[in-house]
């Protein structure tokens, strides 16, 4: 078996996942960066989801996350 992502809880953000390595890149360049987020739509179509118990509601949370991922990143 695969084991991937329970959601066992209301999706929450504590910190950014990718800012660091964002920086470094940054920091370490001349050049434009870039750098990829998983959309909602395929984070929770690869986590079983013990809380939301509907598809929408499940995306839509995972939608609010990356958006303030993104947010931080820009």
């Amino acid at each position: 078996p695969t084991p991937v992502p329970r959601v066992v809880g209301r999706l929450r953000r504590r910190h950014p996942v990718e800012l660091r390595d964002v920086q470094f890149l940054v920091a370490n360049t001349d050049r434009g960066t870039k750098i990829t987020l998983p959309g909602p739509f395929t984070l929770s179509m690869q986590a079983k989801d013990e809380h939301y118990k509907d598809d929408e509601a499940l995306a839509m949370a995972y939608a609010e996350v990356v958006a303030e991922e993104a947010r931080d990143l820009k």
